[in-house]
């Protein structure tokens, strides 16, 4: 299993890939360019291979919330605090009252990403790009 370090943590990346590279391929480059400059700007490095790694991850994690609860943690960008998250972007998992009201034409950003926090009870979004996947 690969294994990578993403905010000062050491992870492994998850071995199931349901993803398309044909069809997320420009996600996952932006993805993961993106992780590579903001470990060089912090003074670390990040190989393309784990950068590509953490941009699977993240996209499977987004993709599992369209169909169920998932559980994940991701660093504010706010704080720099680690915050765990139990949340869903599926309509039967959200109560009534909570579900989006009409249609938007805001497009959704590739790196932010909202989603219904169950413990809360209520929208939240994060920066994907601060997903923190699965600790070792």
């Amino acid at each position: 299993m690969r294994s990578y370090l993403c905010h000062g943590y050491l992870f492994k990346a998850q071995n199931r890939m349901k993803i398309s590279i044909k069809t997320h391929g420009a996600s996952i480059n932006h993805l993961a360019w993106g992780a590579i400059r903001r470990f060089k700007a912090n003074g670390k490095t990040l190989t393309w291979k784990q950068a590509f790694a953490f941009a699977v991850d993240a996209l499977n994690v987004k993709d599992r919330m369209a169909t169920g609860v998932v559980e994940f943690s991701f660093v504010k960008v706010s704080t720099g605090e680690v915050r765990a998250a139990k949340g869903t972007r599926e309509l039967s998992n959200i109560p009534a009252e909570f579900h989006p009201k009409g249609t938007s034409t805001k497009s959704e950003t590739t790196n932010v990403v909202s989603y219904f926090d169950l413990g809360v009870q209520g929208w939240r979004s994060f920066d994907i790009s601060n997903l923190i996947p699965s600790l070792v």
